[in-house]
């Protein structure tokens, strides 16, 4: 039995599983606070003062990490006490599991307990196995939710490092905002905000308060106020005289990772994997406009129930499509057929005509690239706080 090697985990992830899956969908967003923790401070010495002599901390495919494994291929894990020992567990049993998976076999684990001078021995069995696929994919499926999961009552999670943050920002906890600068004038560093001024108007912004900038004025920066942009991983975005999208002060990356860049690129390269995701994107790109069509028709009296039936049609063709270019052809004709009903949905107020570009030649289609615009400076701030590369293409 093995894996779906699609889908793999960190320890940590999996130890996360069981304390608090809030605190996991934080931490598989980028998201911990585990270093402000005195307690976890402590379990960091203990760990550093025990088993001194063994070789510690081996990495594996830069994804799990062991605290040391001797001669006879036993896993040693050092934890400060027992509190969490069903999530230590499957730690250990899942990092036994994917040894087993990269043909290593006969791998056990043992649970060390300084403080109290303790161990226990952790061997893995078929049932463990079936349970640990469950686990990964429950693990996926916290990843991929759009919002955090409530605390959950009984669970360690209530006495998480992280509990603070999570019930504050359930709470309505101030996040980081995308500041617009549409007037002239010039941006510079100010103690530790960023101050803009023009000949009307003087005002400074925290940094802590700043996701990305958008430029859609004459702004003058100094290397000062770019560097301190920089240091704190703040993308700006920059606008022509006519709105549209020009470049991107893009600070060195802080999330690098080499693994995530190479299975990116075998992606690519794997003219099934890249088909696969490309789908993905139009299907989901082509089911928002469905549901926003279908909005649009209850109010309509079915005007645009041609355009809906017309890319209905064109999703069921979505799993027999094999080519790159055929699928891009495939969004071309839905979004053609999508644009074809903007005079019906704003009634004949915003006349569109085809879509044109470069420059946009009325009201609609000017909207249409400045949104176009806001989503993809947006899009590559998202990636720019993640492990993925932009320049890795699997569509256009």
């Amino acid at each position: 039995m093995s894996f779906d090697k699609a889908m793999k985990a960190t320890g940590v992830e999996i130890n996360y599983y069981f304390v608090c899956k809030r605190k996991l969908w934080y931490f598989t967003h980028g998201i911990t606070m585990e270093h402000n923790s005195t307690r976890v401070e402590i379990g960091k010495e203990v760990h550093e003062e025990s088993y001194k002599r063994e070789k510690k901390e081996i990495m594996i495919d830069n994804l799990i990490c062991l605290d040391f494994i001797d001669k006879e291929l036993v896993i040693n894990e050092t934890k400060l006490t027992k509190a969490m020992k069903e999530a230590t567990r499957y730690q250990i049993l899942y990092y036994i599991y994917y040894l087993e998976n990269k043909g290593i076999e006969g791998v056990k684990g043992v649970i060390h307990y300084p403080k109290s001078k303790r161990k226990e021995v952790i061997e893995i069995t078929d049932e463990d196995r079936k349970e640990l696929d469950k686990i990964i994919k429950g693990i996926y499926a916290v990843k991929y939710k759009v919002n955090p999961p409530p605390l959950e009552k009984g669970k360690k999670c209530k006495n998480a490092v992280i509990t603070n943050y999570a019930t504050v920002n359930r709470r309505g906890m101030k996040m980081k905002r995308n500041y617009y600068i549409l007037n002239d004038g010039r941006i510079r560093r100010k103690d530790n905000t960023v101050y803009v001024e023009n000949e009307n108007k003087k005002g400074h912004i925290p940094i802590n308060d700043i996701e990305s900038i958008y430029v859609f004025g004459e702004i003058d920066f100094n290397s000062k106020a770019l560097n301190f942009l920089a240091q704190n991983n703040v993308t700006v975005h920059l606008f022509n005289y006519y709105g549209f999208y020009s470049s991107s002060f893009y600070p060195r990356e802080y999330l690098l990772s080499g693994f995530s860049l190479v299975n990116q690129v075998e992606k690519y390269t794997d003219k099934y994997e890249r088909i696969k995701i490309a789908k993905e994107f139009i299907d989901s790109a082509s089911y928002n406009i469905l549901k926003n069509l279908k909005y649009y028709n209850a109010r309509r009296d079915d005007a645009l129930l041609y355009a809906i039936e017309f890319i209905e049609k064109e999703r069921e063709k979505l799993p027999q499509i094999s080519e790159i270019d055929e699928l891009m052809g495939t969004e071309g004709r839905i979004r053609d057929k999508y644009y074809s009903t903007f005079n019906k949905i704003t009634k004949g107020q915003f006349k569109m005509g085809k879509r044109v570009k470069r420059p946009p030649n009325n009201p609609m289609n000017t909207l249409i690239s400045f949104g176009n615009s806001l989503m993809y400076t947006t899009v590559l701030s998202e990636i720019y706080h993640t492990q993925l590369n932009p320049t890795v293409s699997y569509l256009h």
